[in-house]
């Protein structure tokens, strides 16, 4: 997540959407007053071997009150703060001068790469394991007891996609709307990232070159008609369709 003072704009970053990737490549431009929450640690290690400067002001920002800071170690400002989130902070004012923004993708390809960064790319406890493995074979999947992205340890692909496509696992719709409304200037897609750097150039005066993270998590690019099949059923799911919906206009 970014608020930049400097630029006038406010990323608010979604999940699975190459918004590390964004996220970095913009702190080189950002102002010593801007907002700029830390990443991931094996990014973090990225940044700081490649000359990115670390996170700034997301703790203890001198321009807003303690509500930054009460709550916990990453106080109000975090990675995947969601719109509304920024905006209760930030003001209507601000909220309404700046150029709000974020990415998001089709859901079956951002479900597929949630399912393979959740098998490969994050650790969970074996106690975790174990009351998802109870949950899923004794008392059937719950999202209320079961950490949602830890589902992907302990299931195949096809049974992620079956899974996800009850409870859309992966969703980016509530981190950019309020009472399901978009909420924000433009929501980007993903598939078309050359438009948004343009625009990030235009908007900066600057040449942003983009790192690519996360992507080495991706086991095989190829699935079986199987899946595939159940990439499609994706979009049973409202949430997924409403997403599908608003990408096909962008």
């Amino acid at each position: 997540m970014i608020i930049s003072h400097k630029y006038k704009f406010i990323f608010v970053k979604c999940g699975k959407v190459a918004g590390t990737s964004v996220e970095v490549a913009l702190r080189s431009v950002l102002g010593d007053q801007d907002v700029c929450t830390p990443v991931v640690s094996y990014d973090e290690e990225f940044a700081k071997n490649n000359g990115y400067p670390p996170p700034s002001n997301y703790r203890n920002s001198q321009f807003y009150d303690d509500r930054v800071r009460k709550f916990s170690s990453k106080g109000v400002f975090y990675e995947h703060a969601f719109a509304y989130e920024i905006k209760g902070i930030v003001g209507d004012k601000i909220w309404e001068d700046y150029y709000t923004f974020c990415i998001d993708r089709s859901p079956k390809d951002k479900s597929t790469s949630t399912y393979f960064h959740h098998r490969h790319g994050i650790n969970y406890g074996y106690g975790t394991i174990a009351k998802g493995l109870i949950n899923k074979y004794i008392r059937g999947y719950d999202e209320e007891r079961y950490p949602k992205g830890s589902v992907a340890k302990i299931s195949s692909l096809a049974d992620w996609l079956n899974i996800d496509r009850k409870y859309a696992l992966a969703e980016n719709w509530a981190r950019y709307t309020l009472n399901d409304k978009v909420i924000v200037d433009k929501v980007y897609n993903f598939n078309k990232l050359d438009s948004l750097v343009s625009d990030l150039c235009d908007i900066t005066s600057s040449k942003i070159l983009m790192p690519r993270l996360k992507s080495q998590f991706r086991k095989r690019s190829k699935l079986s008609k199987a899946e595939e099949k159940l990439q499609e059923r994706l979009l049973e799911n409202p949430i997924y369709q409403k997403e599908q919906d608003l990408l096909d206009k962008v």
